[in-house]
């Protein structure tokens, strides 16, 4: 019988942990904003929403089968703010954050293309 390699982690990654609930809180304001578009917004309201989002983003992330998540996130968000908001509103909000979220990562993944050597981007120095 063959032993496994013990994997042993020495401290907990603090950093990756941090930037992803950075990473979260970020796109949890753009979905603020995004509803602000369609209606004022009270300070009460953030909370509600944040943990709907929040909800709603980590359902369509987890769940298999659906590509990017796509339909789970919005019928879950659309579940959890119907009783609160117009379920238009909702689903509009919801559309709308996803086309901008969707050019948002277009674009930085277009800069990022840009700025390889050879592709437009600062050339190259000699060493």
């Amino acid at each position: 019988m063959r032993k496994t390699p013990q994997f042993r982690v020495n401290c907990y990654p603090l950093l990756p942990l941090l930037g992803e609930l950075g990473f979260l809180e970020l796109r949890g304001m753009g979905f603020l904003l995004t509803m602000h578009a369609f209606g004022p917004l009270s300070p009460l309201q953030i909370p509600q929403l944040m943990s709907a989002f929040s909800l709603s983003w980590l359902l369509g992330l987890v769940l298999p089968g659906a590509p990017g998540g796509i339909g789970v996130f919005e019928a879950t968000a659309i579940a959890q703010l119907s009783g609160e908001y117009s379920p238009a509103i909702v689903l509009s909000a919801v559309a709308l954050y996803r086309l901008v979220s969707i050019l948002a990562e277009a674009c930085g993944a277009l800069l990022a293309w840009l700025h390889q050597p050879g592709r437009g981007g600062p050339p190259e120095r000699p060493d």
